[in-house]
């Protein structure tokens, strides 16, 4: 799995397609420490997101939901 960051946003992907946009979208790859650290800030930072920003980033990590989970849920789904 690799690991690119723009700003405070984290994507993690294998696919080649998705790596080429997020190049392109201007974020950089980091190292996984680099990522370890900024998932504990991530964390932290979920409280703020919208809860359709919340269920793509859980989509993105492959994580499923249920359609009418609450925010607080899916902050809990994250963390685990």
């Amino acid at each position: 799995m690799r690991t690119f960051k723009l700003d405070n946003v984290i994507k993690k992907t294998d696919n080649d397609v998705k790596i080429k946009k997020y190049l392109a979208m201007g974020f950089k790859e980091i190292e996984i420490q680099d990522a370890q650290e900024d998932e504990k800030q991530e964390s932290s930072d979920y409280e703020s997101m919208k809860v359709d920003e919340l269920k793509e980033l859980a989509d993105e990590k492959g994580l499923e939901y249920k359609a009418n989970i609450k925010k607080d849920e899916l902050i809990a789904l994250l963390g685990e």
